[in-house]
Formats: structure tokens, sequence, C-alpha cells
């Protein structure tokens, strides 16, 4: 029988997959350093899946970057990628342009801006 996360959490807490338990900060910290399992997962594969996901939400948020002047301080800083994402700066900048270019024929065709205001 497969047990759910809250079930597998209950019973490694209290013994009674059917009572309702809570962990506490500490007792993460806690399971996270003594790297105990929680619900059927070992917390150092929990750990690297985070760790996954937080540099990837980073580089996609730095690639994203790209859509900025130089100029300005929210433009692409490269330092912050990592070194798997810094193979995609030049297809994100390439991506940025492409945008850029897309949104500017819309507002032309829309009569929001002139030729002479793109140029």
């Amino acid at each position: 029988m497969l047990l759910s996360y809250t079930e597998s959490i209950s019973i490694i807490k209290t013994g009674n997959p059917e009572e309702k338990v809570e962990y506490t900060e500490e007792e993460y910290i806690s399971a996270m350093q003594d790297k105990e399992f929680v619900g059927d997962m070992k917390t150092d594969d929990i750990i690297n899946d985070v760790l996954q996901v937080v540099t990837l939400v980073r580089d996609a948020d730095a690639l994203d970057r790209t859509r900025f002047l130089d100029s300005s301080r929210a433009c692409l800083n490269p330092q912050f990628l990592s070194d798997k994402a810094k193979k995609y700066t030049n297809f994100a900048f390439e991506l940025a342009e492409y945008h850029s270019t897309i949104d500017l024929e819309r507002m032309k065709a829309e009569g929001q801006i002139d030729e002479e205001q793109i140029a």
C-alpha cells in the first residue's frame, strides 16, 4: 500500500497514519540536517530537487533580463547564470529582439507609433 505524504509524516511522528500532524520549522531543519526520510523521499533527494528548481528559476529570471537595455540596472548580468544557462545567452538576446520587433510592428499597425518613432 502506497501512503500519501501526510500519512507518511503521521507515521514517522505518531505511528498513526490517520492522525493529522505538522512539522515545526525546527523539526524540518533537524530532519534535513540528520538526513532522515520525509515521507518516502530521502532528504538529500529533496534538497537536490529544490536546488535544481531554484537554479532553473534564477536562470530563467536572468535570461529574461535580455529584454532590458544594457544601460538599465535590470539588464542581464551573466555572473548570475549557471554554467548551463550561459550557453543560452545569445538565444535569449535573439528571442528578446524578435519579440521586440513583433511588438513594434503590432504597435505600428494599431497606429500607436509611426515609422519615424521606430527609427
